[in-house]
């Protein structure tokens, strides 16, 4: 495993200096994305953009957190890793909710 100081200087080195195209615009937009890559869509501009930064990003791993295994879209050069995450939300009482009070029709 690498040490914690590779891993932040890896993630800190894949920031916003390296974006192009539609993803200059979301750093702009949304500031507080911070060094954190967003894939932010699946247009054929969007994954080219998502592509050419990752391509031009110093970086040791890039680790894919998407719902889609990018590694499927687009050519990524670095090593890297998918992470699989589960979460779960109880989204009955919400759902009552909606139906009780948005869509009373009485």
């Amino acid at each position: 495993m690498a040490s914690p100081s590779i891993l932040r200087r890896s993630f800190l080195n894949c920031s916003q200096n390296y974006a192009v195209g539609s993803l200059q615009e979301v750093y702009e937009k949304f500031p507080h994305i911070g060094k954190v890559l967003p894939a932010m869509g699946y247009s054929e501009d969007q994954v080219r953009d998502l592509e050419e930064t990752i391509h031009r990003s110093d970086c040791d791993v890039v680790v894919i957190a998407t719902p889609t295994d990018l590694r499927r879209k687009i050519k990524i050069d670095q090593p890297t890793v998918k992470a699989i995450y589960d979460f779960e939300i109880d989204l009955n009482p919400l759902v009552e909710w909606f139906i009780d009070k948005k869509m009373h029709f009485s």
